[in-house]
């Protein structure tokens, strides 16, 4: 089912997550296709639980619900969908940005340098489920990402490739809402049809991991090895240095 997107904008809130999951649970008949942005995030939430708060202006945080006709397990593709999209969108929106972004297993769009290796991790996306509903949040750093510790590679966000008087650096956090609801409405209706297996192969095109040593974080482990392949349903093969 196409969305017919309906954009809403709230200038602070816990997240936009929140927002979405306050639709779905009010109003379950039209929430799919309702767009919720957020200016400033004061519960943002990211994987395995973690929670931050985001200033104004630093980032877009955007959150889409959809009502997929697919049975739930095939849910966990709409991440690398919703990834993929982004990352078009984000070149499309900064020119700064055109030939300098990758994909990394599952959600994360990254910059690279010159022999391929991760450098900045500009954006992130995560999945919720919700009865018949999947939330898919989107956060993008805009600016002043914040640095931490102990990561293989450090947040990055726009303006440290794309400045200002560069031509189309007014490009608003709304036109990148709009290019990437573009492009997501039309991996969306291609992943209703079935056509996961190219959506897959479309991903992996972009993909920073295939080839190289990665630890993927399970629940409170961490897995070694060398990256081989994504698996049509997201899955990714690892193998170790006995090809196991």
């Amino acid at each position: 089912m196409r969305p017919d997107w309906n954009i809403y904008h709230q200038p602070v809130a816990s997240s936009s997550n929140d927002l979405a999951l306050d639709r779905i649970k009010a109003s379950p008949h039209d929430a799919h296709g309702c767009v919720f942005t957020v200016g400033e995030q004061t519960k943002g939430r990211g994987r395995q639980g973690k929670i931050w708060h985001s200033e104004p202006g630093d980032g877009l945080y955007m959150s889409v619900v959809l009502k997929p006709q697919l049975q739930a397990e095939y849910w966990p593709l709409l991440s690398f969908i919703s990834s993929l999209s982004m990352m078009h969108a984000m070149a499309e929106c900064y020119s700064g940005l055109q030939g300098q972004l990758g994909l990394k297993w599952p959600n994360d769009i990254v910059t690279h340098d010159n022999l391929g290796q991760p450098r900045h991790k500009l954006a992130g996306v995560l999945l919720e489920a919700h009865l018949e509903h999947v939330i898919i949040g989107c956060g993008v750093n805009l600016k002043n990402a914040p640095q931490i510790e102990g990561k293989q590679y450090q947040p990055g966000d726009i303006s440290l490739y794309h400045a200002r008087s560069d031509a189309g650096a007014e490009a608003s956090a709304d036109k990148l809402v709009t290019d990437f609801l573009s492009q997501l409405e039309k991996r969306f209706v291609q992943f209703e049809a079935g056509e996961h297996t190219a959506l897959i192969a479309e991903w992996k095109n972009h993909c920073l991991m295939l080839g190289r040593s990665v630890s993927v974080t399970v629940g409170q482990s961490a897995i070694s090895g060398i990256a081989r392949d994504i698996y049509p349903n997201g899955a990714v093969m690892l193998v170790d240095n006995q090809n196991n």
